[in-house]
């Protein structure tokens, strides 16, 4: 994530699909305030503007990735178009981040 892992990211939980020509990763943890400023700095992630803009849709059914939580807040988001997309979702009350990168 270009960030230096700091005492406050817990829960960590993560999945990589890197099978065939296109890969997606997903990782969920709990974070301050500050480690989340610090990730939308390293990568020069800006807040999604439009409603549509949710990220990858994908079959896959995780206990630890709540899409309904997700879909309550706006994306930060990086990338190139058709080649890969970076997207962060942040909780600052239960201090919950969702991360996901996926290919074109």
């Amino acid at each position: 994530m270009q960030v230096d892992l700091t005492s406050d990211v817990k829960n960590i939980y993560a999945y990589g699909d890197f099978l065939g020509a296109d890969y997606k990763v997903l990782i969920a943890f709990t974070c301050d305030q500050a480690t989340i400023d610090e990730i939308i700095a390293a990568k020069k992630m800006q807040l999604t503007t439009t409603k549509d803009d949710d990220g990858l849709f994908f079959l896959d059914e995780f206990r630890w990735w709540d899409k309904d939580k997700i879909e309550l807040f706006e994306p930060y988001k990086f990338g190139k178009e058709a080649e890969y997309w970076e997207y962060l979702w942040y909780n600052p009350k239960t201090k919950q981040a969702f991360y996901e990168e996926y290919s074109l």
